[in-house]
């Protein structure tokens, strides 16, 4: 994965040596890249683990769907009114597609 990510960084700025592997063996190119593109890094990590969270959350929902809802009720209950609120309307509007 961080391969694809750096030959996307390559094509954007090409490495002076290592252009068939994205720059990946150039070390001041990989550490360029991982300099220079720290926010759009850190921004693909955090939808990786965004992403990989919510798979494993849908399998163990799925699993036991009585356990589930009470994790969700408990949690939402636990959050302040305001966000308590908007949670709901996400939920109705996501139950109505």
């Amino acid at each position: 994965m961080l391969l694809g990510w750096l030959k996307e960084y390559s094509k954007k700025t090409p490495p002076s040596t290592g252009v068939e592997d994205g720059g990946w063996r150039n070390d001041q190119h990989v550490f360029k890249w991982l300099t220079s593109d720290r926010s759009e890094i850190k921004q693909k990590l955090a939808s990786l683990r965004q992403n990989t969270i919510a798979e494993r959350a849908k399998s163990l929902a799925l699993e036991d769907t009585a356990v589930w809802s009470s994790i969700i009720l408990e949690t939402i209950n636990s959050l302040p009114a305001e966000q308590r609120q908007q949670i709901a309307q996400q939920l109705i509007k996501g139950v109505h597609k």
